[in-house]
């Protein structure tokens, strides 16, 4: 465990490992992991300030009953942090709408009026070293008195910012920032064209809500296309071993790889034997985390006797954006509005007991 830096005031700034604390953290998938980018001046260091930001349900380990002691922010693995002096309070509150129906105006972001959670007070935000990624320390905002989360509604925190040591201006603080895990990954290998190439299959992130790419190479010209979809890459049909040799129908050198859940009718292909594919995905959480196997043939008259050849396989595991809804004012604590975004993702921390 680091050691605590508190203030005059009293008010401790936890910065400690992951294991040693009964939290959880936002969004799950950065649990472990190192997050897609930093933020450096907006939450804390955004000079004097007033920043909301709404956390959805649906990725938040809360239990049922928590009532939260402590929030706060890791540091950016790839980054050292200065040690600053602010002087700020905060709210905690709730609302029942997902980040598409909320606001830019403060107040409409919550259910019911917030509850001052940490009064005005002076804070030594700690420097910390550059660390490995994910960094093991927390910027910890510790609160007056626990805080009782509602389950299963979205929880809001505010945080403003009256005065800084660095003049009242914004300064460099990086935070990590999450976006989404959907990795991607190909196996096994296409079998030859009648023109010698050799198809490739290339999928991007599966987002949820979003619109996932697919893009093919190396086919013959002109041609017509299948896109298979599977939940599995060892079982054909629930009894064949994957991959399956095609020999069997005519297609010698070519191999299924995925199984064949879903068929869809794909592009046709340029004359130079390339195509793309979209395919919109619902935005049903329950499927992040979830993997998807993926295959493309496509004819091709004098390849072979069957008159078709495959791609390689390919892996993809569904993501999602943190879903996290930010309002943020700079010179100001008490505008009634910000400026507001969608998907922020500040890799956050709530202790809870």
């Amino acid at each position: 465990m680091k050691s605590l830096i508190i203030s005059s005031v009293g008010l401790a700034v936890l910065a400690t490992s992951l294991s040693a604390q009964k939290s959880a953290i936002y969004p799950r998938s950065h649990a472990k992991r190192e997050g897609y980018t930093s933020q450096s001046n907006v939450h804390l260091a955004y000079g004097k300030s007033r920043v909301q930001f709404s956390y959805e349900s649906w990725n938040l380990d809360l239990p049922k009953g928590a009532k939260v002691t402590a929030f706060g922010y890791r540091q950016d693995g790839g980054n050292s942090l200065k040690a600053y002096k602010i002087q700020f309070e905060a709210y905690m509150g709730h609302n029942s709408r997902p980040q598409e129906k909320l606001s830019s105006t403060y107040s409409k972001n919550y259910d019911s009026t917030p509850t001052l959670v940490i009064k005005k007070k002076l804070m030594d935000i700690p420097g910390f070293t550059k660390n490995s990624a994910p960094s093991s320390n927390f910027v910890m905002l510790k609160l007056d008195k626990p805080f009782p989360y509602v389950s299963p509604k979205n929880l809001v925190t505010e945080v403003r910012v009256y005065n800084n040591n660095a003049g009242n201006k914004s300064f460099s603080y990086p935070l990590d920032y999450a976006r989404y895990y959907a990795p991607v990954s190909t196996f096994g290998a296409g079998c030859k064209t009648s023109g010698s190439s050799i198809p490739t299959l290339s999928p991007n992130a599966p987002v949820l809500g979003q619109t996932w790419s697919l893009t093919m190479r190396g086919f013959a010209g002109s041609s017509p296309t299948i896109l298979f979809l599977g939940a599995s890459k060892t079982k054909l049909l629930g009894a064949l071993k994957l991959p399956f040799p095609l020999k069997v129908i005519g297609m010698p050198g070519c191999n299924q790889y995925v199984d064949m859940n879903v068929m869809l009718v794909g592009p046709t292909t340029s004359t130079s034997g390339t195509a793309s594919m979209r395919l919109k995905l619902p935005l049903n959480f329950n499927l992040v985390g979830q993997k998807i196997y993926t295959q493309v043939w496509s004819t091709d008259v004098f390849a072979n006797k069957a008159g078709l050849v495959t791609s390689n396989g390919a892996q993809a595991q569904f993501g999602a954006y943190p879903r996290v809804n930010a309002v943020y004012r700079s010179g100001s604590t008490n505008s009634n509005t910000g400026s507001w975004s969608w998907n922020w993702g500040l890799v956050t921390r709530f202790d809870y007991q």
